[in-house]
């Protein structure tokens, strides 16, 4: 996914859902991590575009499991990103 904030543009990924690992939530929520990204930016509006989907969300059975599988996603999403970018320099 892309995210934009204050006119600059970054890469992330994203999960759409209700956390059912940690299970804590009703309705769904958006969860946002930006790629290579420090700041804060808690209270900031954010524009938010879809790129590519890794997975359907699941339930694991560890919190390790869980954050594996992150790790996972993100480096899915890093290839993704990088593969779209050797694409643009090929046209």
């Amino acid at each position: 996914m892309l995210v934009k904030i204050d006119d600059l543009v970054y890469q992330g990924a994203a999960n759409v859902g209700i956390r059912p690992t940690v299970g804590d939530l009703v309705k769904p929520i958006l969860e946002v991590h930006l790629l290579d990204f420090q700041e804060n930016i808690y209270g900031k509006r954010i524009e938010v575009e879809f790129k590519h989907k890794i997975r359907d969300e699941q339930k694991f059975t560890t919190m390790d499991s869980l954050v594996e599988n992150i790790r996972r996603d993100v480096n899915n999403i890093r290839a993704w990103f990088g593969q779209m970018k050797n694409t643009e320099n090929k046209t």
